[in-house]
């Protein structure tokens, strides 16, 4: 989803525009995102993802020392955001390609 498509989902709903920061864990510099201030965490993921050319599947976001997941008991989780928040942006590394590992040994 691209971020007009979201705001144009939320202007709807009158939600103002907010920018945060985000803190991509690494050698990267923080950057700044303009975002409607309440949106699905699936959605902020994919802007994130998107903006920062990272993969969607393998990112993690921990605002204010929590884990932000994209669903809770098969409903959308959303994120009320501030001017100036800050979220903290990890990207799991992928499992080695053809390593066979065997939990018995």
């Amino acid at each position: 989803m691209r971020m007009e498509e979201i705001v144009e989902e939320t202007n709807g709903k009158n939600e103002k525009m907010v920018e945060i920061t985000l803190k991509i864990i690494g050698p990267a510099r923080p950057s700044r995102l303009h975002v409607p201030s309440s949106l699905r965490v699936h959605d902020l993921r994919k802007l994130i993802a998107g903006k920062n050319r990272l993969p969607v599947e393998n990112l993690k976001l921990i605002s204010q020392g929590k884990v932000l997941h994209d669903r809770e008991d098969e409903d959308d989780i959303y994120i009320q955001l501030n001017d100036g928040d800050s979220l903290i942006v990890a990207v799991k590394p992928k499992a080695p390609s053809g390593l066979d590992i065997d939990d018995d040994e």
